[in-house]
């Protein structure tokens, strides 16, 4: 097999970039560590089959390592929200998405600054969570009613009118697929344009809305490091302000309130057939019910043992057939939202982007850039 006369300094600096050591370079080529520490000081050449496992293992093409010297631009840093099944499986292809998403803030802040676009109006971080919440929800413009009559059409429905309120906020918010097992999402604070990224792998409508108020949170507080632990402090901060934001009190409170309900749920502590019918009303995850009735004191952490335990929520039937046909416009309208295609359009309209690289930020032939204006409410 061949070898290949790689850049060492282009394979120490993807290393680091990566979180990655000598150690997981050696088990993941299944070579000494001893040959791999000079692959590092380019007393040695790694062969093609060695240069393909470490390019996976990094999340860089193989062009990469032969490069002439490293970026000069900082790492990307994001808030990683812990994948379902623990740690990621494929931590490379969780950096590709990283590097996609910060690519994509990139130019949507120099749009922004092109096009003279307001920065987003958050409420200040604090401690108290339920205060943030509130003031959060008031900026969103989103009613109770409004939520409710959408979690009657559907819980997709929800997050879609969520969406679409976050970004109102002037906030990016991409639906990309990084894999089963990856993180369920990350985000990218930012005083112009913050990014939040779904793992759209995970096809359950409640868990997209409660990852993208949890990443709401960490883009509040303007939280940057790279986190795969989920009971943490501040984890555990975010997942009570996005159940505050789901599940307002007093709403809250007037249904659980009705004789009907008592009657047929005395006990909440113990009754998942409650939290079904409190997600159903909300479009809210059972999580997200069980953390705000614990936190309401209408509940203990039973509840919460007993959701996380029996995941019933994801047992319930899915309707995945569409009879909608997935055009480019579509796609891409469903994968950037419309922060970020409007802000290219923008640009495009304002002659600070030639059609060609508005194409290829947007992923789409130049003749699918007027449906994609249509596709996120803009007049072409």
């Amino acid at each position: 097999m061949a070898e290949n006369a790689i850049n060492p300094q282009m394979l120490d600096w993807a290393m680091r970039d990566a979180s990655r050591d000598p150690a997981d370079l050696a088990a993941a080529t299944e070579r000494s560590q001893d040959l791999v520490e000079q692959w590092l000081r380019g007393e040695a050449k790694p062969q093609t089959g060695d240069l393909r496992k470490i390019a996976k293992l990094v999340g860089r093409s193989i062009h990469f390592f032969f490069l002439p010297a490293p970026p000069s631009s900082a790492r990307p840093t994001a808030e990683f929200r812990t994948a379902i099944t623990g740690e990621a499986s494929s931590p490379s292809q969780e950096l590709l998405e990283v590097r996609f998403a910060r690519n994509v803030q990139k130019i949507a802040t120099w749009s922004a600054s092109e096009v003279r676009f307001g920065r987003p109006q958050l409420p200040a971080a604090s401690d108290d969570f339920h205060v943030v919440a509130r003031q959060f929800r008031a900026a969103l413009n989103w009613s109770v009613l409004d939520q409710r009559t959408a979690a009657k059409s559907s819980k997709t429905a929800v997050f879609r009118s969520l969406r679409e309120k976050v970004e109102d906020l002037g906030i990016v918010v991409l639906l990309r697929n990084a894999g089963t097992g990856n993180c369920r999402g990350f985000s990218l604070p930012d005083s112009s344009v913050p990014v939040i990224y779904i793992n759209a792998a995970y096809d359950l409508p409640t868990l997209r809305t409660y990852t993208l108020l949890h990443e709401m949170a960490h883009v509040i507080r303007g939280d940057k490091e790279i986190c795969h632990d989920s009971d943490t402090p501040l984890e555990r901060w975010c997942d009570k302000f996005a159940a505050a934001v789901l599940l307002p009190e007093h709403d809250l409170k007037q249904y659980l309130s009705r004789e009907s309900f008592r009657r047929k749920h005395p006990d909440l502590d113990s009754d998942l057939d409650a939290v079904r019918l409190i997600s159903n009303r909300y479009g809210a995850s059972w999580s997200a019910v069980a953390i705000r009735l614990k936190e309401l004191g209408l509940a203990s952490q039973r509840l919460v043992h007993l959701v996380e335990t029996s995941r019933g929520e994801f047992q319930e039937p899915k309707n995945t057939f569409s009879t909608v046909r997935q055009t480019v416009s579509r796609k891409r309208a469903a994968e950037f939202g419309y922060t970020y295609p409007r802000l290219i359009l923008d640009a495009l309209d304002s002659r600070r982007l030639s059609p060609l690289d508005a194409s290829k930020y947007l992923r789409a032939p130049g003749p699918e850039l007027h449906n994609i204006a249509v596709q996120v409410g803009r007049s072409a």
